[in-house]
């Protein structure tokens, strides 16, 4: 398990964390290991030591950032069966947000 910062545009209703998704909002409760959906690919957080670089990013959306503990992805890259927006239904690490990691697994501490 890793210690790093998840990017959320959230509206906290007790204690869920609610990040939007195509398929409408992907609720976080808190303390609880949330994994992709089938036919995702692995969860983006930021790396523990990146928190500044997860601050910009969530301020350029209208988000914020609170702390989280994940386990990495063995994947290099993102993905959803029917992509619209990424030409080859994926989406490589080093096109992410300086400082991103992968993860199989994300539980928001916050």
């Amino acid at each position: 398990m890793a210690k790093g910062w998840k990017v959320i545009k959230s509206r906290n209703r007790g204690s869920l964390i609610l990040v939007y998704t195509e398929k409408g909002y992907k609720r976080y409760p808190v303390g609880i290991k949330i994994k992709p959906e089938k036919g995702w690919g692995p969860l983006c957080v930021f790396g523990y030591h990146y928190q500044l670089d997860a601050e910009n990013f969530a301020t350029h959306w209208g988000a914020k950032v609170v702390p989280c503990t994940y386990t990495p992805s063995k994947h290099q890259n993102i993905w959803k069966k029917s992509m619209v927006d990424f030409s080859k239904g994926s989406k490589d690490l080093n096109d992410l947000p300086f400082g991103t990691r992968l993860a199989a697994s994300v539980t928001c501490l916050e």
